[in-house]
């Protein structure tokens, strides 16, 4: 029963007040209000099983629309259905360049009415993302994916992450990421590593897949 009428309540709470429908004009000047003004955020929201227990998972896209690298935390808020908060989570990127895109996900096995993500932003001067330099190709065998990526840039990049989302008839069944890196934890110019997904027990049909570092050297 409370599994029917957690999925009922996850399918009804609206995400809209997040997603405006034009971008403010950017002022010259890092403004933590007009960034977070200006986050392109889709909701994702599923369950499965683990180990016979029912568990959430709470997934929100993030885009950085900006032209600023940025650090992004991520507090996840559940209340109950009185509205009282009932337990909280966190999640950070250490970076987010312009124009890209990352994912905060969180689990939650306590039962819950709605959960908010309350997010806050802060320019990042010492570290850029590499990500745009990160590409990718993928291969299917059976239910798991294998992942090579390359790093195109002219710099050595630090704790290089894969994210991939599993989607059924266009809804999210699971998810699952990685670390992409040496034993020094760097990636360097020219390389590429290949890794394996570890398989899913769900059933998917496509999947949508996030390159993105935790810490990108600086420009120098």
């Amino acid at each position: 029963k409370i599994v029917s009428v957690l999925v009922a309540l996850l399918i009804a709470l609206a995400f809209g007040g997040c997603q405006p429908s034009a971008h403010s004009a950017e002022p010259a000047v890092f403004s933590e209000e007009v960034v977070l003004e200006d986050l392109e955020i889709t909701r994702y929201s599923y369950q499965y099983d683990f180990y016979g227990r029912t568990v959430c998972a709470e997934c929100f896209e993030v885009e950085n629309t900006s032209t600023f690298n940025i650090a992004l935390t991520g507090e996840f808020h559940y209340f109950d259905e009185s509205q009282n908060l009932i337990t909280v989570g966190t999640r950070t990127r250490d970076v987010l360049g312009p124009n890209q895109k990352t994912v905060l996900s969180h689990h939650q096995e306590t039962p819950y009415s709605n959960c908010e993500l309350k997010l806050s932003v802060s320019l990042e001067e010492e570290r850029i993302s590499a990500a745009s330099k990160l590409s990718y190709e993928i291969t299917q065998v059976g239910n798991k994916l294998i992942i090579a990526v390359t790093n195109n840039g002219d710099q050595t990049a630090e704790f290089v992450s894969a994210f991939v989302f599993y989607f059924k008839d266009g809804q999210p069944v699971a998810q699952a990421s990685m670390g992409l890196f040496d034993v020094d934890h760097e990636f360097k110019p020219g390389k590429t590593i290949t890794e394996e997904f570890a398989p899913v027990t769900a059933e998917f049909d496509s999947y949508k897949v996030y390159n993105y570092t935790l810490a990108g050297r600086p420009l120098v």
